[in-house]
């Protein structure tokens, strides 16, 4: 096979690999997963997939200020590259076996960021004119993302078929996340009731 056949055959089956990984994520995980591949491909200039390559990558993120939380992110984001590249001939399992051994950083300390405490949470919550349809539209959108603890992406994607009453609290039902996972979640009792309210106006508007 002439050098030119290899070079053809290696890059068909990275993009295999590569298409594989991001299979099956979420949107925003695919994104940021994309994201991480193609930095490590830009960094290594199409060097092996290798424990070593991956380690010295690693080590270039955290020299240059990359959080761990990043470069936590970007390990699994290659982990997961590595696996589907065995699987598609790409490197050896032995190899693939080699970098799913290589540890995470252990993330210690208070998170960063603007976090709001409970007064300002409530302030925040009663924000919305529940006497418009406006303001009671965005009340139900503060009491599933503040009260049900969903992701902007999955209060979305919800139906109305998917809210149900049992024993006289409401749950939301096969609520699907990130990687595909599916959950029940149950509503608090004053988030049920601005649910309510805008499920009425719907109903109404019908």
């Amino acid at each position: 096979m002439s050098a030119l056949a290899v070079l053809s055959l290696e890059t068909d089956l990275q993009s295999r690999a590569i298409a594989s990984a991001l299979q099956g994520l979420s949107e925003s995980s695919r994104r940021v997963y994309s994201a991480r591949i193609a930095q490590y491909m830009d960094w290594s200039q199409g060097a092996s997939l290798s424990r070593e390559s991956i380690r010295a990558w690693l080590r270039s993120q955290e020299l240059s200020g990359s959080s761990a939380q990043v470069r936590n992110q970007s390990l699994a984001a290659i982990k997961r590259l590595a696996s589907e590249a065995a699987e598609v001939g790409w490197i050896p399992h032995n190899d693939a076996a080699q970098i799913a051994r290589i540890r995470s950083k252990r993330v210690l300390g208070a998170r960063s960021g603007l976090w709001l405490d409970p007064a300002q949470l409530a302030r925040l919550l009663e924000l919305p004119d529940r006497t418009t349809a406006h303001g009671r539209r965005d009340a139900c959108l503060l009491a599933l993302l503040i009260g049900c603890g969903i992701r902007r992406a999955e209060a979305c994607a919800l139906a109305t078929a998917q809210l149900k009453i049992v024993d006289d609290r409401m749950l939301l039902v096969n609520v699907a996340g990130k990687g595909d996972r599916v959950r029940s979640v149950s509503v608090p009792v004053w988030a049920q009731r601005d649910i309510e309210r805008w499920m009425k106006e719907l109903e109404g508007a019908q």
